[in-house]
């Protein structure tokens, strides 16, 4: 009798205790759907941000498109004219076409076209190259030699020749000649800036050489010259 009131009594303690871990188990499943729900509640605030601010880029992007394509239109419109595009192709095929080109200054005149030396020239240079054209730029004088312009066929020739021309400051008939690319008229007032520079430096110095390389006149050895 008195094992079946003890018995009983533990199943009535165990019973107890289910009861209070269900309790448990439900508040914690309670606390967890409200969280549940409060993330969700988060997830829709940022979906409902994340679409404010797409809308807000996008309307930013467009404006700023549209801004940007009024401008590059104006711009190309003022770029492109019709006038503009022929000057600078002409300018590019003038430049294109002033490669192959050098200009000799110094070599005897005549009333012709003044080519009658250039054999020999090209014989104190040791070379045959093959010449396109050869022409005197501006009227004959008495007074002067005007500058020989020549075109060659080929770039190659053109900086063969440039390469050479120091060859021509050692020659009896050709000492006083001086051979020089094909330049623009910007290019020429800037290379008449130098050379000036270049003669009064010489007269300044003169147990010294100076040349002009590139865009400036620099001092040199003699035999680096």
């Amino acid at each position: 009798m008195k094992k079946t009131f003890r018995e009983a009594r533990k199943c009535r303690e165990m019973e107890t205790k289910c009861f209070e871990r269900q309790e448990e188990v439900i508040s914690a499943q309670r606390a967890l759907v409200a969280a549940q729900a409060e993330l969700v509640k988060l997830q829709a605030q940022l979906l409902e941000k994340r679409d404010d601010v797409i809308a807000e880029v996008q309307t930013t992007a467009k404006e700023e498109i549209i801004s940007f394509s009024s401008v590059l239109k104006k711009e190309c419109d003022t770029a492109l004219a019709p006038q503009r595009i022929q000057r600078a192709v002409a300018k590019a095929t003038v430049a294109e076409d002033r490669t192959c080109n050098i200009v000799v200054y110094g070599l005897k005149d005549s009333p012709g076209a003044g080519e009658e030396q250039l054999p020999d020239l090209w014989s104190e240079l040791s070379e045959k190259p093959v010449v396109k054209s050869a022409q005197r730029l501006g009227r004959y004088s008495e007074d002067r030699f005007r500058p020989l312009k020549i075109s060659f066929a080929s770039r190659e020739t053109q900086l063969l020749i440039l390469r050479k021309k120091t060859k021509l400051r050692d020659s009896e008939i050709f000492g006083r000649v001086y051979i020089s690319p094909d330049l623009t008229p910007e290019e020429r007032e800037a290379r008449g800036i130098l050379v000036k520079e270049m003669k009064e430096r010489k007269a300044q110095h003169p147990g010294k050489s100076f040349v002009i390389r590139g865009r400036e006149v620099v001092e040199v050895s003699p035999e680096r010259q």
